[in-house]
């Protein structure tokens, strides 16, 4: 099985951004939709426009393929309601449900279901169009993760104090504990969350250590020694600058400054 074959079934299975296509900014209407679709999938039309359009920028400008991905997402919800932003609540969760198959979690599944991996979320993957996966793990995800790292998710599942509190930014935080699956690094914080680190979410301070940018770029958190020294022995230098390598991809480490 050739090479290429083997990266069309792994992003059947599990959607990635282009790193080659451009960065950007949404047109206008485009924003529109993106923030009618935040609305409808945290189920709060409370939701700052400002403060959510403000993380749909960054993400856009600032990652390669965001960009690209948010605009198919579009795409696909304009092909089933292209006056998305004027309808309904309830009109808009029918057009998702249209879209996005519903399904259980798989621990709920028979064993047996589980042991052969024909759970419906394996079955929807294989199944799917690529288009309706790409949108679900690129875009869906993104701004539901969004919202649940945000102080109005956290209290909507009842959290008022710490653990449960979400830091402000200039409260301190700490990377306690770093954890390298496949191509990602994943960090457990010294206010209990535990997050995917982004591609771009590596600084160098002026003190020459190590920054993680966190909470979907709203908080700088600094290394503990320990982890400091973990990321430390995977850190290189190449034409582009400093990098951290996992499995295949490079984490791209930016000066603070810029």
């Amino acid at each position: 099985m050739n090479e290429s074959l083997l990266t069309k079934i792994r992003n059947r299975l599990s959607p990635r951004l282009d790193p080659t296509k451009p960065t950007g900014i949404l047109a206008d209407k485009e924003l529109q939709t993106i923030f009618a679709l935040y609305q409808v999938l945290s189920g709060d039309e409370g939701v700052s426009r400002n403060e959510v359009l403000d993380f749909v920028n960054q993400r856009t400008k600032t990652v390669p393929g965001v960009l690209h991905a948010y605009r198919n997402g579009i795409a696909l919800i304009h092909k089933r309601s292209r006056d998305f932003a004027q309808i309904t609540m309830d009109e808009r969760n029918a057009v998702l449900h249209k879209l996005l198959r519903s399904y259980r979690h798989p621990g709920l599944e028979p064993s047996w279901r589980r042991t052969l991996r024909l759970t419906p979320v394996v079955m929807d993957r294989l199944l799917a169009p690529q288009t309706v996966q790409s949108f679900r793990d690129l875009v869906v995800r993104d701004l539901l993760a969004r919202y649940f790292t945000s102080a109005r998710g956290w209290k909507l599942v009842g959290y008022e104090e710490f653990s449960g509190h979400v830091r402000t930014l200039d409260e301190p935080c700490e990377v306690r504990r770093v954890e390298f699956e496949g191509d990602d690094i994943i960090l457990t914080l010294s206010d209990a969350t535990v997050e995917v680190l982004a591609d771009t979410g590596l600084q160098l301070a002026e003190d020459g250590l190590l920054r993680a940018i966190t909470k979907w770029g709203r908080q700088t958190a600094t290394f503990s020694h320990q982890t400091h020294a973990m990321l430390g022995e995977r850190l290189e230098e190449d034409d582009s600058g400093f990098i951290v390598r996992v499995g295949n991809k490079k984490y791209q480490v930016a000066d603070a400054g810029e």
